[in-house]
């Protein structure tokens, strides 16, 4: 690695990329083909890029072509809500979404982040993204908020009408898409002994983050070997394409009160 990768890779890798902020930096390094390309690796590697698209900007590194790309980057599930949006598998909304909604100017509710960004923070990274606008002109810089942020953002504002409604259009939105979520908890061949670790999370009334998820299905998948049950696949809103489990597995390892049927 040359002496000016090394200071980028230090400098930038630690802010945890989305594969669209990912994108947008290599748009920017477009002229410095070996940083772009390095970058693009270090990002797969933490899990911040997929794998489709990294072949494509490794092959084909255009300014054109990262547009598009960048067009596609942040993918939508049509059986969620089209105000969600998905980032770092993790349910978000688009700040200025919520600007419309308070009918308040998209710069304010920016600085209120801004004000109390570290206070945010505390719910979870906050994904900030750079909207490249087609003919030139300055980017439009906008945010994602997780579920903690948004009612958190809510929490600071007076409790007009419209806030009130927005508040209760937070909680329709978030609670469709965990409904979304725990339909298709159950989908191993109609098997209703089989969950994902988020449908087990979710038929219990909880939720867990992809960290947590990643390393219980680890727990899960050897606790299958070791006593012989099959492990299924399955899709889950929230992490795409996820292992499923049986029930006496995912209770061995992450034990909950039963469930009344």
């Amino acid at each position: 690695m040359l002496p000016d990768e090394k200071v980028f890779a230090e400098r930038r890798l630690p802010q945890l990329y989305t594969p669209l902020e990912a994108a947008n930096e290599i748009c920017e390094l477009q002229e410095s083909g070996a940083r772009a390309r390095r970058f693009a690796w270090e990002s797969l590697e933490l899990g911040q890029i997929e794998l489709a698209d990294l072949v494509s900007l490794y092959y084909d590194c255009t300014l054109d072509r990262m547009r598009d790309l960048i067009k596609q980057l942040v993918p939508k599930d049509p059986e969620v809500s089209n105000d969600c949006q998905h980032e770092q598998r993790e349910v978000r909304v688009d700040t200025r979404l919520i600007a419309e909604k308070l009918g308040v100017e998209h710069r304010s509710i920016l600085q209120t982040i801004d004000k109390y960004q570290s206070k945010m923070e505390s719910f979870g990274p906050l994904a900030f993204q750079m909207q490249v606008r087609e003919n030139a002109g300055i980017p439009t810089r906008y945010a994602l908020l997780n579920e903690d942020q948004c009612y958190f953002l809510a929490t600071l504002s007076r409790n007009t009408d419209r806030v009130v409604a927005f508040k209760m259009w937070l909680v329709e939105m978030f609670s469709e898409y965990r409904n979304a979520e725990r339909k298709a908890a159950q989908t191993h061949d109609a098997d209703a002994d089989y969950f994902t670790v988020a449908g087990w999370y979710s038929l219990h009334g909880e939720s867990i983050p992809l960290d947590k998820a990643q390393r219980i299905g680890k727990k899960c998948t050897q606790a299958s070997r070791k006593s012989g049950y099959l492990i299924g696949s399955a899709h889950n809103p929230r992490f795409g394409a996820c292992n499923t489990y049986h029930r006496s597995v995912l209770q061995s390892v992450v034990p909950f009160k039963a469930l009344l049927s």
